[in-house]
């Protein structure tokens, strides 16, 4: 539930777990609440870095941080124009 959202951030021990599992070149993965947990997961090659990321979905256009607002710009001119 809603709860996630709230706990995943401040869980220091799932963070660990998720770390390790991620530091070990595995996959880790969530659905719904559960990307919450990611809040707090620092990648030492990047902890710096931005990575753009954009969902379209109809005409809604979705970006995950500052680095994705030329993207999601992008995408939502292309919709307008109706390339996409």
């Amino acid at each position: 539930g809603h709860g996630a959202a709230f706990d995943f951030p401040k869980a220091t021990r799932l963070q660990r777990i998720g770390s390790s599992i991620y530091h070990n070149s595995d996959v880790i993965a969530a659905v719904c609440h559960g990307p919450a947990v990611f809040a707090n997961l620092k990648e030492p090659s990047n902890i710096n870095q931005m990575i753009e990321f954009t969902v379209v979905d109809g005409r809604l256009v979705s970006g995950v941080n500052p680095a994705s607002a030329s993207i999601v710009a992008q995408k939502a001119v292309e919709i307008v124009k109706g390339v996409h």
